[in-house]
C-alpha cells in the first residue's frame, strides 16, 4: 500500500504517527458529518502514489512541522520561526515548504485555487525547495493538506478549519486535482 509507504518514511527513526492512514481517517471523519470518506480515501492514495517516485529525493530532518507565515516573526532587520512543539527530528524534509504554500494558498484564495501571481510565485518556491516537478506539487499540498488536518483534530480538535474545508472540496473534486 502506497500510503503505508510513504508514511513509513516519515515515521523511520521516530517521525509523528499521525500520518498513519488509520489515523488519518478517523481525524478525517470528525471534520464534518459531510464529508465523503470514500472520496478521501482515493484522494490520498491518489497523492500517496503521485509523490511515490520522487520519495528518494526527500531526505529526513528536522523539520518545524507548522511552517506558515503566522509563525514567522519579522521585523526591519530579520525574521524569528516561532511555535516549534510540532518540530520533529526525522520529519520529511518536503513538509515545511509544502505546508507553508499550501498555507499562503489558501490565505491568497480560501478556495485553494493555484492560479494568479501570488500563487504562482508561491508554487515555483515550493519546486525549487522540495525539488517536487510541478504535476506532483498538487498532490503534495494535498498531502501537507492531510498531515495539519490530522494535526488540527489530534492536538487543538479543530474540525472545521481552511485546511479541512479545502480538503473536502478536493475530496468532492478528485479529477480537478
Amino acid at each position: 500500500d502506497v500510503l503505508l509507504r510513504l508514511q513509513a518514511v516519515q515515521s523511520a527513526r521516530g517521525g509523528a504517527r499521525s500520518l498513519s492512514p488509520a489515523a488519518l481517517f478517523e481525524a478525517a471523519a470528525k471534520w464534518s458529518q459531510a464529508i465523503d470518506g470514500p472520496a478521501l480515501h482515493t484522494l490520498a492514495h491518489a497523492a500517496a502514489a503521485a509523490l511515490q517516485p520522487f520519495l528518494s529525493q526527500t531526505g529526513l530532518g528536522l523539520i518545524h512541522g507548522d511552517f506558515w507565515w503566522g509563525n514567522l516573526l519579522r521585523d526591519t532587520n530579520s525574521a524569528v520561526l516561532v511555535d516549534w512543539e510540532e518540530s520533529d527530528a526525522h520529519g520529511l524534509l518536503w513538509l515545511d515548504p509544502l505546508l507553508f504554500t499550501l498555507t499562503l494558498l489558501l490565505d491568497v484564495s480560501p478556495a485553494g485555487n493555484h492560479d494568479g501571481p501570488e500563487a504562482s510565485e508561491a508554487l515555483r518556491w515550493c519546486a525549487a525547495q522540495t525539488g517536487l516537478p510541478s504535476q506532483a506539487l498538487p498532490h503534495g499540498l494535498i498531502f501537507a493538506g492531510l498531515y495539519k488536518a490530522v494535526r488540527e483534530c489530534e492536538k487543538y480538535r479543530q474540525h472545521d478549519t481552511p485546511v479541512q474545508r479545502w480538503l473536502r472540496a478536493c475530496a468532492a473534486n478528485a479529477e480537478n486535482v
